[in-house]
């Protein structure tokens, strides 16, 4: 619910780019695509950029449209 809160405070704002850094961690598998479903619902309801950071790989290909992978501390 915290994360979902969160999306929300941001989104009154009416931001052009929202950042979000591991906006999964710490969360089961359902839940958590629960959140990438709403951060892609709001994003195209909004139409907001979303920068995230994350770990979780599969997960970012599948809801992304640009993805940019560090190597070494760098962008290949």
């Amino acid at each position: 619910m915290r994360k979902r809160a969160g999306l929300a405070r941001a989104l009154v704002m009416e931001p052009e780019i929202i950042l979000f850094d591991e906006p999964t961690t710490g969360l089961d598998p359902l839940m958590a695509k629960s959140i990438h479903d709403l951060i892609v619902t709001m994003h195209r309801r909004f139409g907001f950029t979303a920068v995230m950071v994350s770990h979780e790989i599969p997960e970012i290909f599948a809801i992304s449209d640009w993805v940019a992978m560090l190597r070494k501390a760098r962008l290949p």
